[in-house]
C-alpha cells in the first residue's frame, strides 16, 4: 500500500487569470422592447393556450392510464382467484376419482381372492 504524500505542487493564481473572473453582467432590461411584446402578444397568448391544452390533455391521459391500470390489476386479481377456485375444484375431483379407483381396485382384489378360495 502506498503511503500518502503531502508534497503537492502548489499553484499560484494570478488575478488576471481568465478562469477565475466573475460572470459578465448582462442587462436584460435594455433588450426588452414593449412594442415587440405587443406585436407578438397574440402569438404568446396562442402559445400559452396551446401549453394549457397540452397540460390538460396530459393530465386527462394520466387519469385514464391510472384508471385503466387499476382496472387491469383488478381483472388480473379476479382471474387469479378464478384459477385458484378451478384448481381446487379439479383437485377435489381428481382426489374423488382416485379414491373411487382405489376402492374398485381393492374390491376386485377381494373378489379375485374369493374366487381363488372358492
Amino acid at each position: 500500500m502506498k503511503k500518502p504524500h503531502s508534497e503537492h505542487k502548489k499553484r499560484y493564481h494570478n488575478n488576471n487569470n481568465s478562469r477565475f473572473k466573475g460572470k459578465p453582467v448582462v442587462d436584460y432590461t435594455s433588450e426588452f422592447d414593449n412594442k415587440k411584446l405587443q406585436t407578438q402578444s397574440g402569438d404568446v397568448i396562442e402559445l400559452f393556450k396551446m401549453i394549457q391544452a397540452v397540460r390538460y390533455d396530459r393530465t386527462s391521459f394520466q387519469e385514464l392510464y391510472n384508471e385503466s391500470r387499476q382496472k387491469l390489476n383488478n381483472d388480473r386479481m379476479n382471474l387469479e382467484s378464478e384459477v385458484i377456485k378451478l384448481k381446487k375444484h379439479y383437485n377435489a375431483r381428481i382426489t374423488a376419482l382416485q379414491e373411487e379407483y382405489n376402492s374398485v381396485k381393492s374390491n376386485n382384489k377381494l373378489e379375485l381372492a374369493r374366487l381363488r378360495e372358492g
